[in-house]
């Protein structure tokens, strides 16, 4: 929602979201990869990348420059 408040068009942001939307996530450790993932779904919505994500810190960026236009 904040990428569209920022301008950007929706036709651009349809494919990362249907990615987002149908990427089974699995947890990485030292012991392995998990053989059960989780996913986004209507019941448990994933609002945005988990912890550790490399795109986590420009999407938080992007929202905090919202917050401070707004102020």
């Amino acid at each position: 929602m904040f990428l569209l408040c920022l301008g950007i068009p929706k036709s651009i942001l349809a494919s990362p979201s249907k990615t987002w939307e149908s990427t089974i996530h699995l947890i990485r450790t030292e012991y392995g990869i998990s053989k059960e993932g989780y996913m986004n779904d209507i019941l448990s919505m994933l609002f945005g990348p988990g912890q550790g994500a490399t795109l986590g810190p420009f999407l938080w960026l992007l929202c905090f420059i919202l917050i401070v236009l707004s102020i």
